[in-house]
């Protein structure tokens, strides 16, 4: 799910089919409908540290505290190695804080296990890394699908989802090639 940078999508707002509300009350889709809203994150003292090969531990994050605005972008900048990854995989549930609290939507997330946090990527979180690792024999458009079926879609509504938002993008054009080429 994309948020436009001027803010999240207005209460009853589903002209164009570009609200997630619009999009659960499409056929086919199988979720729940629920009021979509932004996710809200926050860091409270969070400590990150990693090995150096046996060496003392190397803290990248120390005691950080911060709070996201909910639908707004936010812009990581700094120098290689001042823990730009380490915080997108903390935030993303990728990865679990040393010290510290990360809290989602107002909750904890201290104790939850592996399963939880994948539910949370799938449900909550998008994330797309520097190198990303789509399926490689499958199409831009079957990739897409394949990430909407995983969340609940059925077939159909997921491959025209995938379609509409491939346009919306730009890459109408590829939608059907191979990511690998």
């Amino acid at each position: 799910l994309l948020t436009p940078a001027d803010g999240p999508p207005k209460p009853g707002d589903t002209a164009g089919e570009t609200t997630p509300q619009a999009e659960r009350s499409r056929p086919g889709h199988q979720t729940p409908a629920q009021p979509w809203h932004p996710a809200q994150i926050e860091l409270r003292d969070v400590t990150r540290a990693y090995d150096n090969g046996g060496r003392a531990r190397r803290n990248v994050l120390e005691q950080l505290t911060l709070a996201f605005e909910p639908g707004q972008m936010t812009v990581l900048t700094g120098r290689s190695g001042a823990g730009k990854t380490t915080l997108i995989r903390l935030l993303c549930c990728l990865d679990v804080p040393d010290a510290g609290r990360l809290e989602l939507d107002g909750r904890s997330l201290a104790g939850a296990g592996p399963e939880q946090r994948a539910g949370l990527r799938r449900e909550r979180i998008g994330y797309l890394p520097q190198e990303p690792w789509p399926v490689g024999f499958l199409s831009a458009e079957e990739n897409v699908a394949l990430a909407l079926r995983i969340r609940g879609w059925q077939d159909d509504a997921a491959a025209h989802r995938a379609s509409t938002v491939l346009v919306r993008v730009g890459l109408a054009d590829r939608a059907r090639q191979r990511v690998a080429r």
